[in-house]
């Protein structure tokens, strides 16, 4: 383990992050936050959580259904240790270890799994987080995504958005009981395929530790089912999808190859194109379709 690299009065002295570059680039912090702010957070869950709308549903690629309660962040609700994630460094921090050119916007919720020995929470499935997604125009050095639908990716859906993409994401685990081990489920699966059964190893859901990876064509992760109440917080940070595409070609080349599509859908119809993208011709000189043979 290595000291984290990042200034904070939030952050724990004892804060340690550890890399690792396979199956995909991602690293775990353990003891982020102070022992008093991790406490505040905890104390503001309920009532958080309470605002809920759920259970919650998004299918993926699988055609699954992803069962948890989710609070979707506001300006307002950023206080008592929940302001930290979105400060600005942390957005440069993210920026910085994945060498990622990232824009202001960011998705930010609270995710939560009821369920106990007797009836254990459903497990997620293997997906990557591959997603377009709309955000309002905004020139805040951090900007929580608001007052729009997040997960539109068509053409013509809202024409008053912008389209991003993911490009990292992180969960922070707290609010859980203690001693958690593999058998007890709630941890984040990183697997080698869409298949569950490709699993590669268990990220457990220690409380003040977080999990973030760079978003790309092998991304694969999914939520394993608890046997108790488990919590999180899901971030997702954004970049012009033309900028990903091009950074990574030869691995969305095979992936067109594969699929015949470069991003996970949200919507089955109107799909947004990514020579709408603005920065499109900044980094393409021909239409995607060649580009991609």
């Amino acid at each position: 383990m290595d000291s984290l690299d990042i200034k904070h009065p939030y952050i724990s002295p004892d804060a340690s992050i550890q890399f690792s570059v396979t199956p995909y680039r991602h690293f775990v912090i353990k003891n982020l936050l102070r022992e008093d702010i991790y406490s505040s957070m905890c104390a503001r869950f309920p009532e958080y959580i309470g605002r809920r709308r759920g259970p919650h549903g998004a299918v993926g690629e699988t055609g699954r259904f992803y069962k948890a309660s989710i609070y979707s962040m506001k300006n307002q609700d950023c206080v008592d240790g929940y302001d930290f994630f979105v400060w600005e460094g942390w957005k440069d921090f993210m920026a910085r270890v994945f060498s990622l050119v990232l824009n202001n916007h960011t998705a930010y919720s609270l995710h939560h799994h009821s369920g106990s020995p007797q009836s254990p929470s459903d497990s997620g499935w293997s997906h990557l987080d591959l997603n377009v997604c709309s955000v309002m125009p905004s020139q805040k050095p951090v900007e929580i995504v608001q007052n729009c639908q997040y997960s539109d990716d068509t053409r013509g859906g809202q024409p008053h958005t912008e389209k991003v993409l993911r490009s990292v994401a992180l969960l922070y685990y707290f609010n859980n009981p203690d001693g958690l081990t593999e058998q007890d489920g709630g941890g984040t699966g990183i697997y080698s395929d869409f298949s569950t059964s490709s699993l590669v190893k268990t990220i457990l859901p220690h409380n003040n530790s977080l999990f973030a990876f760079e978003v790309g064509t092998d991304s694969y992760h999914g939520f394993i089912g608890a046997n108790y109440n488990r919590s999180a917080i899901v971030q997702w940070f954004h970049s012009s999808p033309s900028y990903i595409v091009r950074r990574n070609l030869p691995k969305f080349k095979a992936r067109w190859r594969q699929h015949g599509y470069l991003f996970e859908r949200w919507k089955k119809n109107d799909p947004w194109q990514i020579e709408m993208d603005p920065e499109y011709n900044k980094y393409f000189s021909a239409p995607i379709s060649e580009i991609l043979k």
